[in-house]
C-alpha cells in the first residue's frame, strides 16, 4: 500500500486530496481500508518499536518511583487502546519521561515510601487522565493543545531534562544523596562525586559510550536493548554482582491484573491537578508528533479523534496497574524509520511486550541501576534543545525571556507547578499578543489598485488629507484603550487629514467595548472637524456594531455604518 493510501485514519491520499470512506465499526477504523501487503512492514516496524520500548518501559517506571512491571503494562495496553481510536498512522503512545517524573515526584511524597500504594494512586492517576480525555472529546476541545506554546514548551523540557539529569547522575555514581529538591540533590551530589562507586561509573559509563556511538553510527536501532543485555551478561557470569553494584532485581512474571485500584475517595486528594497536567502534557506532545507525521506522509489527523485515543488509552492502563502515558517523538520516529504504515505496528508492538511480561521478565532480573540511568540520560537528551532557545532570543527577546521563567519554573518549584506556571505563562503570552494587535497605514501603490502598508512597500504613496488604517485583531474589551491611544497618535502623527478610513478586513470579531471604540473614536474625530470612514468589515463585524447601536448615527457622509468606503486589493495589501 502506498504511502497515501488510505487506511490508516481520517486523512485521504498524499496531501490530504481525497479520504477513505469511513468505516462502520465503532473502532479501528483503519482496518475497513487494510491492505495486506502492509502486513509485512508494520510488523518489522512493530518489532523495531517493541525493542525500544522495553529498555525504555523499564527505565522510565524507575521516574515514577514504580516498579518496572508498570511501565511494562503500561506502554502495552496504551498501544492496543490508541490504534483502536486514533487518526493518525505513526504516533506511538508508552510512558514518556516528563509524565514520569510529574508522577513520580507528585505521588512519592503522596505514598511516603509505600510502592503498593503509589501503584495505586498511579493507576488511579491513569484513570482520571482517560476521563478527561473523553470530556474533551465530547466538549470537541481541541484548542486545548494551544495552551502551552512551543516557546514555554522549550523552557518546560529544559526544565524537565535538568530534573531526571539530576536524579539518574546518582545511580550512574554509585552514591547516595540528600535532599528532595533538585537544586538540593545537585549541591549533594558535587559533595559526594568523590565517593563515587567505580564499577557503576563504568558499568554506566559503558552503556552510554555504547548507546550514544551507536545512534551516531545507525539511529534508531536497539542500542539500549543491546547495552541491557551486555550489562546484564557482565552482572550474571562476571565477579561485578559482588561489588556492590545495585540492580533491578525480579519482574513479576504474567499479564496485569485487571480491575479499579483499591482506595477510598479520602486518599485521592490532589490526583485531579496531577491528572489534569498529565492530559495536558500528553496532548500537546501528542497532537504535535501527530501532526509532524501527518504533514510529512499527507495525511490529517483529527484532535478529537486523538484525545479519544489518548482518554482510551488511559483508562485502559488505569485498570491495568499502569499509569498515564502520552504520545511521544522518540518512539515515534523509531515506529516509522522503521516503515510503520499504520497502526497495526502498534498492535505488533503491544503484543511482543505482552510476551515479555509473560516470558522473558526474569532476564532483567541482574540489570544494573547504573545502566538504566545510562538509558534515560541517553533517552531525555533531546530535551536539551538550547538551539531552539537561542532562535527565541534572535526572534524575540520577550519570548525568550517567556522560555527562561517556564524552565526556572520547573526547575524551582517542581514539575507540577511547572505544568501550570507555564499555562498561565502561555495564556498570559496569548492576552500580550491579542492586547496589542498591529496597526498600520496604508497607502496606494501607483498603477494598481493595491493599498499596501507603507512600512513594507516603499513605493505606496499616502493619499492627500486622508489616513487609511487597518487594525490586525479582534477589538475586545482588553486591548479597546491601547487601539483607541495609537490610532489617535497615529492621527495627530500624520498631521491630523480630515478623512480617516479604518480598514476592517482583518478584524474578526468586535466586542461591545469594541463598537464603542469605533464609536468614540468617530465622536473623537467629528469634534476636531475630521471624519471616519469605514472598508471591508466582515458581516459578522457588521452585525455585532449594528447590535451595539453604534449605526444610529450614521458616520458623517455614509449611510448607516459606513461600510460603502472600499479599498480595492486591500485583502491582499
Amino acid at each position: 500500500m502506498a504511502e497515501g493510501a488510505p487506511g490508516a485514519g481520517e486523512g485521504g491520499g498524499a496531501g490530504g486530496s481525497a479520504e477513505a470512506p469511513p468505516s462502520r465499526l465503532p473502532v479501528f477504523r483503519w482496518l475497513s481500508g487494510y491492505a495486506p501487503s502492509s502486513f509485512p512492514r508494520d510488523a518489522v516496524a512493530g518489532l523495531v518499536l517493541a525493542t525500544y520500548l522495553v529498555p525504555i518501559s523499564i527505565a522510565y517506571s524507575s521516574l515514577a518511583g514504580l516498579p518496572p512491571q508498570a511501565g511494562l503494562y503500561s506502554s502495552m495496553l496504551a498501544g492496543i487502546a490508541f490504534a483502536a481510536f486514533t487518526s493518525g498512522r505513526h504516533t506511538s503512545i508508552a510512558i514518556t519521561s516528563a509524565i514520569s517524573l510529574l508522577v513520580g515526584s507528585v505521588l512519592g511524597q503522596m505514598a511516603d515510601g509505600d510502592v503498593d500504594r503509589q501503584m495505586a494512586l498511579a493507576s488511579l492517576t491513569a484513570l482520571y487522565v482517560g476521563v478527561v480525555g473523553l470530556c474533551a472529546t465530547a466538549l470537541k476541545a481541541g484548542g486545548v493543545v494551544a495552551f502551552i506554546s512551543e516557546t514555554i514548551l522549550a523552557g518546560f523540557k529544559i526544565g524537565v531534562a535538568i530534573h531526571i539529569t539530576v536524579s539518574q547522575l546518582p545511580k550512574l555514581l554509585g552514591v547516595k544523596v540528600a535532599g528532595s529538591h533538585v537544586l538540593d540533590k545537585a549541591f549533594s551530589l558535587l559533595t559526594k562525586v568523590d565517593e563515587t562507586h567505580l564499577p557503576s561509573l563504568l558499568l554506566g559509563g559503558g552503556a552510554l559510550l555504547l548507546i550514544f556511538l551507536g545512534d551516531r553510527l545507525l539511529r534508531n536501532k536497539p542500542w539500549a536493548l543491546l547495552a541491557m543485555a551486555i550489562s546484564i551478561a557482565a552482572v550474571s557470569f562476571t565477579g561485578l554482582g559482588e561489588r556492590g553494584i545495585k540492580v533491578l532485581g525480579d519482574i513479576p512474571a504474567g499479564l496485569p491484573r485487571f480491575g479499579p485500584p483499591g482506595l477510598g475517595f479520602k486518599e485521592v486528594d490532589g490526583l485531579l491537578g496531577l491528572a489534569l497536567a498529565c492530559f495536558l502534557l500528553a496532548s500537546v506532545e501528542t497532537m504535535a508528533v501527530a501532526r509532524t507525521f501527518a504533514t510529512k506522509h499527507g495525511y490529517r489527523v483529527d484532535t478529537n479523534r486523538e484525545f479519544l485515543a489518548i482518554g482510551a488509552a488511559n483508562l485502559l492502563v488505569g485498570v491495568g496497574q499502569g499509569y498515564p502515558v502520552s504520545g511521544g517523538m522518540s518512539q515515534s520516529a523509531v515506529n516509522e524509520s522503521a516503515g510503520a504504515r499504520t497502526p497495526m505496528s502498534l498492535v505488533v508492538a503491544c503484543v511482543l511486550l505482552g510476551l515479555v511480561t509473560l516470558y522473558l521478565g526474569g532476564l532483567f532480573r541482574n540489570l544494573p541501576d547504573p545502566v538504566l540511568a545510562a538509558v534515560v540520560l541517553m533517552a531525555i537528551r533531546g530535551l536539551f534543545d538550547f538551539r531552539l532557545l537561542r532562535s527565541l532570543r534572535k526572534f524575540s527577546r520577550f519570548e525568550f525571556t517567556v522560555a527562561l521563567i517556564a524552565l526556572g519554573g520547573v526547575v524551582v518549584f517542581g514539575v507540577l507547578k511547572g505544568v501550570l506556571l507555564a499555562v498561565v505563562a502561555s495564556l498570559l503570552l496569548l492576552l500580550r499578543r491579542a492586547a496589542n494587535p498591529p496597526i498600520v497605514v496604508l497607502g496606494r501603490k501607483p498603477g494598481t489598485p493595491e493599498f499596501p502598508a507603507l512600512d513594507r512597500d516603499p513605493t505606496a504613496l499616502r493619499l492627500p488629507g486622508v489616513l487609511l488604517v487597518r487594525v490586525y485583531g479582534g477589538l475586545v474589551y482588553f486591548n479597546t484603550d491601547d487601539v483607541r491611544e495609537r490610532l489617535a497618535a497615529i492621527w495627530r502623527a500624520e498631521g491630523e487629514p480630515r478623512l480617516v478610513v479604518l480598514d476592517l478586513d482583518a478584524v474578526p470579531l468586535v466586542d461591545m467595548a469594541g463598537a464603542r471604540l469605533i464609536g468614540d473614536f468617530r465622536a473623537e474625530l467629528a469634534a476636531k472637524g475630521a471624519e471616519l470612514r469605514l472598508a471591508l468589515a466582515r458581516s459578522r463585524v457588521r452585525e455585532a456594531l449594528r447590535a451595539a447601536g453604534v449605526d444610529r448615527e450614521p458616520f458623517p457622509g455614509e449611510p448607516g455604518l459606513g461600510i460603502a468606503v472600499n479599498l480595492p486589493g486591500s485583502a491582499g495589501a
